[in-house]
């Protein structure tokens, strides 16, 4: 039985000023961790994923539930093999996103 999710898998991380806001796609993310937990046995567990990113497994948490930096999320990214060009961009105005 799979799961279905309902919830839009693109979230904003803000700047903060000091970068511009971002759309993370976490879709692309979800899949990645999904494969890594099939495949190798030291990333099948949100502890698993903080211990190699070298973040708490709060932040993962946070991370996976679209709540994150910018820095912590790249290095989940990172951990998940993923180009963080690949899953990220500048937000652009309201009507250019719609």
């Amino acid at each position: 039985m799979g799961v279905e999710v309902n919830e839009p898998m693109t979230v904003m991380i803000l700047g903060r000023g000091r970068t511009p806001d971002l759309e993370v796609d976490l879709g692309p993310c979800v899949r990645a961790w999904a494969q890594m937990r099939l495949t190798r046995s030291d990333a099948d567990t949100i502890s698993a994923i903080a211990r190699l990113a070298r973040v708490s497994r709060p932040l993962v948490s946070r991370f996976f539930s679209g709540r994150s930096s910018i820095d912590t999320a790249r290095a989940i990214v990172d951990v998940l093999g993923l180009r963080w060009e690949d899953v990220a961009h500048v937000a652009g105005p309201a009507e250019a996103i719609a």
